[in-house]
């Protein structure tokens, strides 16, 4: 599990004061940032020049209300590793409680000609770290 705090604000709310739906994603996305940016010691994983990695398939499920200002702690997992792809699922939670996820399946490919790629060994190592079947 890797865990990111992060505050509501208002430029992300809708008129109701709740989280516009869309802004999820951007959350999920920051904390994937964060956590590649802090655990992963390869070659730079943003910019590399032989592969990328987009993600193919998301989704979200909002369980309670996200509000303005409200301090949710992003707790990323892995909970899927295949041979070019894997999962992840973020959970926004506050005390244990959690009011929505995020899952996000992303596809390694080569740069020279996008077709799918074996997730590099050390990448998958670091995956293998974080695996979580469950909540």
């Amino acid at each position: 599990m890797y865990k990111s705090e992060i505050k509501i604000k208002f430029s992300d709310c809708d008129a109701g004061g709740r989280i516009f739906f869309a802004r999820i994603f951007d959350y999920a996305h920051q904390t994937f940032e964060e956590f590649i940016n802090e655990k992963y010691s390869g070659n730079d994983f943003f910019n590399s020049p032989e592969f990328a990695v987009p993600i193919v398939k998301s989704s979200a499920v909002f369980l309670k209300p996200i509000l303005m200002h409200s301090k949710i702690d992003v707790i990323l997992r892995i909970t899927e590793i295949r041979e070019h792809s894997f999962s992840i699922t973020y959970y926004f939670e506050t005390n244990k409680v959690v009011f929505a996820e995020v899952q996000t399946v992303h596809v390694f490919i080569d740069k020279s000609n996008d077709k799918k790629i074996p997730i590099p060994v050390n990448f998958k190592k670091l995956l293998a770290k974080y695996f979580s079947e469950t909540n």
